[in-house]
């Protein structure tokens, strides 16, 4: 007896997918360096745009037109001596002996760029290394370094500028000038570093670099200097300063900050203080609490000995 056996088939259903439901998609979010953030930023700030567009154009005034000017700085007019701006093809006049003015402001702006380019990258380069070392080795690194400051410290800058303007003819150019005052000029970037690195090297990010097995070379160079150059190095666009002092006696201090025309805004600090180091943040308000504008403020400090230090500080919002 034969036993049919009957095939059965099953369709095979192709899902259909809504086409009202949204897809989801996967996004990243592309990260920013600190150098990004503070460039973004500065793109955003219409006064320092503009401050930056009037130092570009002074730059390129000062290094490029004198090559097509018809007068040099150091060349003399006889038939127009102390004349007035526009006389004599004279855009800004002349002096007592018939240079022309614009010739020489121009030159002028030549010498002071060479002269602070080369003492920034100079003197920031000795400061840091040094403030660096003494604040992260510590002991008697720390005890040499600083002691080599202290002796520099007493060294009066224009007393030995004199004397070596007078003795090295060859050290009166921008270059001489400028390298002359960097080598004298570290010391207090060098303090402010080394007090920095000695609250930074016990950071635990320090102590995971070091359980990482990273150099102290690494350690210094990667992490404690870019993050010791962000405490110190003041910025304009953040409406708030820190302000580092030292007290080397007991006895009451104040600090106060004035606007630029010299009124009291801002009580700081104003207590007795033991011999330490301390800090303060101004967060760009006033004593009732209100926001200030942008503009040039002073802060001074002020112990029972009388007056101690006085800074500027420019505060861009």
């Amino acid at each position: 007896m034969a036993t049919g056996v009957q095939q059965v088939t099953t369709p095979q259903v192709t899902p259909q997918i809504p086409t009202s439901a949204p897809i989801e998609r996967e996004f990243t979010v592309k990260s920013r360096s600190q150098t990004q953030q503070a460039l973004r930023r500065f793109m955003h700030n219409k006064l320092a745009m503009a401050a930056l567009f009037v130092y570009v154009v002074l730059l390129l005034v000062s290094f490029i037109y004198p090559h097509f000017y018809r007068w040099t700085f150091d060349g003399q007019d006889a038939s127009s001596l102390s004349v007035g701006p526009g006389t004599n093809g004279h855009p800004f006049g002349t002096d007592e002996i018939g240079r022309d003015l614009l010739a020489r402001m121009m030159m002028g702006i030549q010498r002071s760029t060479y002269i602070s380019v080369i003492f920034v990258l100079v003197a920031g380069t000795i400061g840091v290394l040094i403030g660096a070392i003494s604040g992260y080795f510590g002991k008697w690194v720390d005890n040499v370094l600083m002691r080599f400051v202290d002796i520099i410290l007493t060294v009066p800058i224009l007393v030995a500028i004199i004397v070596v303007a007078a003795n090295f003819p060859g050290a009166r150019s921008p270059i001489g000038i400028a390298l002359f005052i960097a080598i004298l000029g570290w010391m207090d970037l060098a303090r402010i570093v080394r007090s920095s690195f000695l609250s930074l090297r016990e950071r635990e990010y320090v102590e995971a670099a070091h359980a990482l097995g990273a150099s102290d070379k690494r350690i210094i160079l990667k992490h404690l200097i870019p993050n010791s150059l962000g405490q110190n190095i003041p910025n304009p666009f953040n409406p708030s300063t820190t302000i580092r002092y030292s007290v080397s006696s007991a006895g009451p201090v104040s600090i106060r900050v004035y606007n630029a025309g010299g009124a009291l805004v801002r009580t700081l600090v104003s207590t007795a203080h033991a011999p330490g180091a301390y800090s303060v943040r101004w967060d760009g308000t006033d004593d009732r609490g209100r926001h200030l504008g942008s503009g040039v403020y002073f802060y001074r400090i002020e112990s029972a000995g009388g007056f101690r230090d006085s800074k500027k500080l420019i505060l861009l919002k």
